[in-house]
């Protein structure tokens, strides 16, 4: 068919509608002005990309469109290439023709092709179009790999394989600094040089021209399904460069084969775990699509003599079994059904990964899997819940200071969530027990010595132990000081009761406890008179002195029914409870700030796959140690002679820590602008204050290091490794915080839905109603309330959205615009 559209006048928007058809909005496209083979640190993100409706592409830029479109992640909502999130494959795009490719070959053995861009001065990219898009991951390898056998077998990068692949778009340029230097120093324009649109190919007559057989089962190990299984102690790992964490059982790594990329470019290699529990190599560049596990293997062996020797039967190649301790095994397979469940229940619970953050000489993480092992609770779950009740000790003994001035508390503040039944009670406890058994050794100090000065008072000769003279009424004094003394841990207590016992405490609170009694009454939710869960009046709460407890600040309290304190407030909180816990705190926060201040972890659980019939007790030997580096502690926090630690030792972070904070925050910065991943007033609240987190989270890592245990000492400045274990946590911690903030509705699109829907509920589903109308009924309810910029707007894509999901239908009468529920 003639087409009198000249190449060089084809767009962005020609060319997608050119190949995606009537979904060319749902294109996925990014675009940037940096050199591709040289992203500055930090940046990365800028390959991620959306769909181009969503996307303004930039001019003067790199402009890229994926030959694939992709389903949003159902966690994050975002529009991510991933293979599991692929929709279809569109076409087929050949790259590096002329310069590596022959045109004339190709042509002739393969076709015309439907469209080719002119990606540099020297090179194309063919696109052939697909006459029906290909979902079929194992076929499109085929064919890609057909391609490169028949005319680039020796080539190392051929740069067209994977379904998440990107090609240059013809409206922008490419700024790689090797294509401004053959071009006389000038970016070359990407443009369209040949447009065939019309000209479509099946899949089958393309491997039919190629002589492929796309159900090829073995055509690569890429497509594996890869599962996260625990490799961080894995021993080829510790001999790859370029070591980068992606996920538990996934890690960048740098290329063995690097020199041989395009510009030496060091991205796209991975090693990953499949399906079947063996290890996986992939390597974006393909290298001619012979690179395996193997070669990896055989490479370093080449490199270091006796590499497979020493690690035989620990390779976990060649379809192996990974070869971890069998309580360890258990724990990671049932991750991942979890994750598996979760993902067919559309992600009811977020899963998240803070265990591998942490340093494996960590007291409190050796301790956390053994507990997990023997209760089969999720491991992240038991480390949170722990290192919260080693914060209540070391927060009355250490203070972190800020790079400049000032310091705050080390206290943290955690809900973690299982269900009844789930033995979170045994979890608790066992961290509990060193200060338990402290307590205990006070409880026999203060009985004796109350004994010894009710017996003082009857003698004639009033001395104290060091011989100087006391009277009666300094003697009454000192055993009111020692009955009065708070319990350490407070279970269940409100706010005002908590006030009552500061002056005797030092300001000091730490409460905990395996039920959800306690967030209700400390914050007032029990309280029917004012107020409660029923949703009739707002609750009634305090939590002025929650608040001021988390940073250590000063708090004074003037009562006329009760006692007053005056002074700094330091305090923990460490719930551990039933699911509706999290939900709680987010309730009962109204803007106050106190959510922010949570660290919120809402796993899934392992009840109905536990096994009853085997014996896990918790290991002793780990008990032990944790002991050890704990009791110290709990001698500074629960004193004999003094309940009041005035002074607390002070920890610092370095100068190099400091930057590794700055550089976090700055990372997050740009999500919390409004429709950034954090702009929800919960969120981003608590974004902008990552860093104090991060500094507890640090200081209690630090504090619990085993190196402690061999009389070291405590090193009053953290360890980088604590630092940046932290920043880890706290990253892992707060993606899972709006991941948890969507699947209980309290944002995300399927709460501003539910929302609109309910409002219509109560006023009749039948109901005509203006969008006016549903501005004003919604605009004050969960969650647009958290909403605080371009609120309407939201609110009317939301309506949008119900529309073209058919939950609401429009009509125009007497000349506005209205809406009720299908």
């Amino acid at each position: 068919m003639d087409n009198p559209i000249a190449p060089a006048q084809v767009t962005n928007e020609m060319f997608l509608k050119a190949v995606f058809g009537e979904n060319w909005k749902f294109a996925h496209v990014t675009g940037f002005t940096y050199d591709p083979a040289n992203i500055p640190p930090g940046e990365q993100g800028v390959w991620s990309g959306d769909y181009y409706y969503k996307k303004p592409l930039l001019d003067q830029a790199n402009q890229f469109c994926a030959v694939s479109i992709f389903n949003p992640d159902p966690i994050t909502e975002l529009v991510r290439r991933k293979k599991e999130l692929l929709v279809a494959q569109y076409s087929l795009m050949i790259d590096d023709v002329v310069e590596k490719i022959n045109p004339d070959e190709l042509r002739a053995e393969v076709g015309n092709p439907s469209i080719i861009i002119q990606s540099s001065l020297n090179s194309q990219q063919w696109i052939y179009i697909f006459t029906v898009p290909v979902n079929d991951e194992v076929a499109l390898a085929n064919l890609v790999n057909g391609v490169i056998r028949k005319f680039a077998p020796g080539e190392k990068d051929p740069g067209m394989a994977g379904v998440t692949r990107y090609h240059r778009l013809p409206g922008g340029y490419n700024t790689k600094a090797s294509r401004i230097a053959e071009n006389f120093g000038i970016a070359p324009a990407t443009k369209c040089v040949e447009w065939n649109p019309d000209l479509k190919y099946s899949i089958e007559e393309l491997a039919a021209k190629l002589n492929v057989d796309l159900k090829d089962g073995t055509a690569t190990a890429m497509e594996k399904k890869t599962m996260d299984v625990d490799i961080a102690s894995h021993p080829l790992l510790s001999m790859m460069n370029g070591l980068k964490r992606k996920s538990v059982g996934t890690y960048y790594v740098t290329c063995p084969w690097v020199h041989e990329h395009t510009d030496q470019a060091d991205n796209g290699a991975a090693i990953f775990t499949n399906d079947d529990e063996s290890l996986g190599f992939k390597c974006h560049h393909s290298h001619g699509v012979d690179k395996n596990i193997n070669s990896v293997v055989n490479w370093i062996e080449h490199y270091y003599p006796g590499f497979k020797k020493a690690n035989e039967g620990k390779l976990w190649i060649d379809g192996g079994r990974i070869e971890l301790p069998p309580e360890q095994m258990f724990k990671q397979q049932q991750e991942f059904k979890e994750l598996h469940i979760h993902a067919e229940q559309n992600v009811q619970s977020f899963h998240t990964n803070i265990i591998d953050q942490v340093p494996s000489t960590n007291t409190v993480k050796m301790l956390s899997k053994s507990i997990s092992v023997a209760t089969d609770i999720p491991i992240n779950s038991i480390f949170l819940t722990g290192l919260g009740v080693v914060s209540s000790v070391a927060s009355r003994c250490y203070v972190i200071d800020y790079q400049y001035a000032g310091n705050v508390s080390i206290g943290l503040y955690t809900i973690v969530e299982q269900p009844s039944g789930a033995s979170k009670s045994r979890s608790l406890t066992a961290f509990q027990k060193p200060i338990f058994d402290r307590e205990s050794e006070f409880h026999d100090y203060r009985d004796g010595e109350i004994k010894r000065l009710e017996s003082l008072k009857m003698s004639s000769d009033i001395n104290d132990e060091k011989g100087l003279p006391m009277d009666v009424d300094d003697i009454d004094e000192r055993i009111d000081s020692l009955k009065k003394r708070p319990p350490f841990f407070l279970s269940n207590a409100t706010a005002e009761s908590i006030e009552t016992k500061l002056d005797k405490s030092g300001g000091y609170f730490s409460l905990a406890s395996a039920e959800q009694g306690l967030l209700d009454t400390l914050f007032g939710l029990t309280y029917s008179s004012s107020g409660g869960m029923d949703g009739s009046k707002p609750p009634r709460s305090n939590n002025d002195l929650v608040l001021k407890g988390f940073n250590r600040e000063y708090f004074s309290s003037s009562r006329v029914t009760r006692a007053g304190y005056t002074g700094i407030v330091t305090g923990s909180v460490s719930v551990f409870a039933q699911e509706g816990s999290v939900d709680t705190i987010l309730n009962c926060s109204n803007g106050t700030g106190l959510a922010e201040r949570f660290l919120l972890l809402a796993e899934g659980h392992n009840l109905g796959n536990r096994d009853m019939m085997t014996d896990k007790p918790i290991d002793q030997s780990l008990v032990e140690n944790y002991k050890q580096i704990i009791t110290p502690l709990c001698n500074i926090a629960i004193p004999t002679d003094n309940p009041v630690n005035d002074e607390p030792m002070h920890l610092s972070i370095s100068n190099e820590g400091w930057f590794f904070i700055k550089s976090y925050r700055q990372h997050i910065e740009k999500e919390l602008k409004e429709g950034g991943l954090y702009s929800s007033e919960t969120l981003r609240g608590t974004a902008a204050k990552v860093d104090i987190n991060i500094m507890k989270i640090a200081a209690n890592i630090h504090l619990t290091d085993s190196k402690n245990l061999y009389g070291i000492g405590v090193e009053s400045v953290l360890s980088i490794e604590s630092v940046k274990s932290a920043i880890q946590v706290v990253d892992e911690l707060l993606t899972g915080n709006r991941a948890i903030s969507i699947s209980k509705d309290f944002i995300g699109s399927r709460a501003e839905a539910n929302a609109i829907l309910n409002w219509f509920d109560r006023r009749g589903n039948k109901q005509w109603k203006s969008l006016n109308d549903i501005k004003r009924g919604v605009r004050e309810v969960k969650p647009f309330t958290a909403i605080k910029e371009n609120r309407q707007k939201v609110i009317s894509e939301a309506v949008d959205k119900l529309v073209a999901g058919r939950k609401l239908e429009i009509s125009t009468i007497d000349g506005t615009v209205q809406f009720r529920t299908i």
